[in-house]
């Protein structure tokens, strides 16, 4: 009954990749939503490696002088902080500020077994 059943799940993905391969599939990812102008949300801050490359992460400006952020966020080494930022990536918009120091809450933790539930 396995090997049945692993041909028609098999088959079932051939035939859903040949169906969709050739063909341009549109999506609306938002719903009754507008294109926010570009400098209304000055608070956004995108997290950079180098000054014009893409947004690896965001945050929020919560001070003139601070962004809040998820901690994993802190591993990439992250050197620029965009803020203002409308464009994924580049320098056309926003203001990018060369990132003095990075720090996490101090009761931060990384184990995995908090992550997938285990004790």
């Amino acid at each position: 009954m396995k090997p049945i059943a692993a041909i028609t799940t098999a088959l079932a993905c051939v035939a859903s990749t040949t169906t969709t391969l050739g063909s341009h599939v549109e999506r609306e990812l938002i719903l009754s939503g507008e294109v926010v102008p570009v400098g209304a949300k000055t608070y956004v801050a995108g997290l950079r490696i180098e000054r014009d490359s893409d947004n690896l992460c965001c945050g929020s400006l919560i001070s003139p002088t601070h962004v809040l952020t998820v901690s994993h966020c802190a591993a990439y080494g992250f050197h620029w902080v965009s803020i203002g930022d409308h464009y994924r990536n580049g320098t056309q918009s926003g203001e990018q500020i060369k990132i003095v120091s990075l720090m996490n809450h101090p009761n931060y933790s990384v184990k995995l077994e908090l992550v997938e539930g285990r004790e």
